[in-house]
């Protein structure tokens, strides 16, 4: 798709991103840093559309070679780029950000369980079995010794040499 503005820029945009560019934006996107949600949306269209020029634009009418440099200094900063980049969400948004949004959908999806989820009554009230400790403890008695509980809930007790020599 060719672009002109109104200054005769021609810019040319690829009809679809390659599998790379679109990867990296939606990588981007997924890493992009956690802020308040409204900017954080706002942020993501705007390194998108940055994103949709630096992989989507493939030649110009300038005599400059068409690279990342170049596109940022002389297109991103160009005072009617807003055109360029209209273009290239309209071309590059259903191709990066539709997968995103029906993923997302997915995953919120209610979804179906076999039989009830709730407990039914059965008339029987089943006694809960006392946990385990978890981890082995040991317990300083003052002058009499050391109390330690295993893992299989046995207690052991050894005297301190300050109770066994009083």
């Amino acid at each position: 798709m060719e672009v002109v503005l109104p200054d005769g820029l021609r810019v040319t945009l690829a009809d679809r991103l390659d599998f790379v560019s679109s990867q990296t934006i939606t990588k981007a996107i997924a890493l992009f840093p956690e802020t308040d949600p409204d900017i954080r949306t706002a942020a993501i269209l705007a390194m998108c559309s940055e994103r949709f020029i630096l992989f989507g634009v493939v030649a110009w009418s300038l005599p400059d070679e068409v690279n990342t440099d170049n596109l940022r200094r002389l297109l991103l900063t160009h005072p009617d780029v807003d055109i360029v980049v209209e273009a290239a969400d309209g071309l590059y948004q259903s191709q990066v950000i539709d997968p995103l949004v029906r993923r997302a959908s997915r995953s919120s999806e209610p979804s179906q369980t076999e039989g009830p989820t709730s407990p039914t009554p059965s008339g029987k009230t089943r006694s809960r079995k006392p946990s385990r400790p978890s981890s082995i403890s040991t317990i300083q008695t003052v002058d009499t010794g050391t109390m330690s509980s295993s893992l299989d809930g046995d207690f052991n007790y050894s005297p301190s040499s300050e109770s066994v020599a009083s």
